[in-house]
């Protein structure tokens, strides 16, 4: 089972229970300073490691503990923000996040393990989408490690991964770090050190990145990425507009476009016989580049088309009464 060290004095966990791993819900802690959390992907037990938290019904106070662990970090560096599904609460919620597993070739990963929110970074955990998709990276790479003396004797692999929050401008900002490394390597042959040694690099080389989820945060990461030729897999972006070669060399995914998808759709719609649909879709370029496809795919099959409407990606800010209005359009 996934543990967690939680290396602060005064955090108060509320609702401790065993199960789900990794990240802790902003509804869940109260914390004045910043946090760190120890996340050993491996089945390790330790006594300086505690569960992490779901809700039940009591408190209790975690102390300072030890952050030396061989099997990663998770860091967060805090902000001050105010709960609203607890107003009465204030607290610091750590809005930078990371896992790091030391190796001797490193990947990247960026997952959307906290929702989008709009008035600030990160809103909730998502534990399907997010904290699911990173458990699964974690697992590969143990597997592959337990492997590796078969084909690569004294080869670990390791991981840098961060968390994009569902936003691709943030994920974008996150995705920095990743060409760190390759950007020190750059400028390395200009300097050396006082012995003649050339200088320690302290960012390592990303050989590749895992991500995003989301098809406009790989757009975004794709474009920096290219620059210094790492490789990028994303497992859930499915944008036509990533299947553009010529933009996006170093871009390649797991999953199918959303034109295979859009093709699926139509099939459906001439299989019942359907002359008139109405459709809804998310302003984001996934949601718009897949309409284009749908659209153009039923004028070719004469479907037309009674409603389309837009609904902004972040449902928070959309509110009832975009909704109600959809269902205005829809009913009349």
């Amino acid at each position: 089972m996934r543990k967690l060290a939680i290396h602060n004095e005064n955090i108060r966990i509320r609702n401790p229970s065993p199960p789900i791993p990794v990240f802790l819900n902003r509804s869940d802690i109260d914390m004045e300073r910043e946090v760190i959390i120890v996340t050993p992907h491996s089945h390790t037990q330790n006594s300086n490691y505690i569960p992490t938290t779901s809700p039940s019904a009591y408190h209790r106070t975690i102390s300072r503990r030890s952050s030396n662990t061989p099997h990663g970090q998770y860091s967060s560096s805090a902000q001050t923000r105010r709960s609203k599904s607890i107003p009465e609460l204030d607290f610091q919620w750590p809005t930078k996040k990371k896992v790091v597993l030391p190796g001797d070739i490193i990947l990247g990963g960026l997952m959307m393990v906290h929702e989008r929110q709009d008035d600030m970074d990160c809103g909730p955990v998502m534990p399907q989408g997010g904290v699911q998709a990173l458990e699964v990276m974690l697992y590969t790479l143990d597997f592959i490690n337990d492997q590796m003396d078969s084909f690569m004797k004294g080869v670990k692999v390791g991981a840098h991964i961060l968390d994009d929050c569902d936003k691709d401008t943030y994920g974008l900002e996150q995705a920095v770090h990743f060409i760190k490394g390759s950007i020190s390597n750059i400028d390395d042959g200009e300097y050396s050190c006082s012995d003649g040694s050339s200088p320690e690099v302290k960012n390592k080389v990303i050989s590749g990145v895992v991500g995003a989820a989301s098809s406009v945060t790989s757009i975004q990461v794709a474009n920096l990425l290219r620059l210094f030729k790492i490789p990028q897999v994303s497992f859930f972006s499915t944008s036509p507009e990533l299947s553009n070669k010529q933009r996006f060399e170093y871009f390649t995914r797991t999953i199918p476009s959303d034109h295979h998808q859009v093709k699926a759709m139509v099939a459906i719609i001439t299989e019942l016989g359907w002359s008139y649909i109405s459709i809804i879709y998310e302003e984001s370029n996934y949601g718009i580049k897949a309409f284009e496809e749908l659209e153009a795919l039923m004028s070719v099959y004469n479907i037309c088309i009674a409603v389309k409407e837009k609904l902004v990606k972040d449902s928070g800010v959309a509110g009832d009464d975009a909704y109600n209005h959809i269902v205005d359009k829809l009913m009349h």
